[in-house]
């Protein structure tokens, strides 16, 4: 199980045989690969607060509160952006949801992306809104990246995330809060630098591949002897 949440759903399903616990985990030194120096420039958004996410256009993956997030955010006159990148069947839905609060200027389905690196390298927040998650890779990548995160208090998110100290975290049903939390790294850098220093410190800590497969193999070895 990739986290203790989802580690103990399983156990209340009862799953036959046991269940550990080991976290998903990440190269430390991953870069965005390539070049990331003129995405802003080519999809126009130089001088903006750029938020984005990376998801499945699917319902546990609760994209409508991002969207609301961007109206409240909108009527605060910041200068954002908000793209969201990957594909689903509620796409079309969520297009008519941009449309119906004015967002389209604001707000931007990118569809699938298949090099996402270089483009959450230049997000100025990475948000999941999600109403549960196992431990979302993104996640683990845009903190390694030293990208801000703001997450829903879920899942292994919610054990990934110290709130204000490496990531914030939100409910998942709050939109109000979300645009506030976003509104914050925006209004002082110094929050959002904290958060990017402390989130790739705990990534190196405790979220490395050397350290986690390590794990894996002394259960397996103690399996077999």
């Amino acid at each position: 199980a990739v986290s203790r949440d989802l580690m103990n759903e399983m156990n209340d399903l009862q799953v036959k045989g046991e269940i550990i616990q080991i976290y998903n985990s990440i190269d430390p030194s991953l870069s965005p690969g390539t070049d990331a120096s003129n995405i802003r420039k080519v999809l126009g958004l130089e001088n903006v607060f750029w938020v984005g996410t990376a998801a499945r256009l699917v319902e546990p993956k609760n994209i409508p509160m991002l969207i609301h997030a961007g109206k409240i955010l909108l009527e605060k006159s910041i200068p954002i952006h908000i793209s969201i990148f990957g594909d689903g069947p509620l796409r079309s839905s969520l297009q008519k949801l941009i449309e119906s609060l004015d967002l389209n200027n604001q707000i931007t389905l990118h569809g699938f992306e298949p090099d996402i690196l270089p483009i959450i390298n230049n997000f100025d927040a990475f948000v999941l809104t999600s109403f549960h998650e196992g431990l979302p890779m993104a996640l683990l990548e845009a903190m390694s990246l030293g990208v801000p995160v703001v997450c829903t208090k879920v899942g292994g998110m919610a054990e990934v995330i110290d709130h204000g100290v490496n990531g914030l975290l939100v409910p998942s049903n709050d939109a109000q809060l979300l645009a506030e939390s976003l509104y914050s790294l925006y209004a002082d850098r110094s929050i959002a630098n904290n958060l990017k220093i402390n989130a790739q410190r705990a990534i190196k800590t405790k979220y490395t591949i050397n350290e986690n497969s390590q794990k894996l193999c002394e259960y397996y070895y103690l399996l077999n002897h």
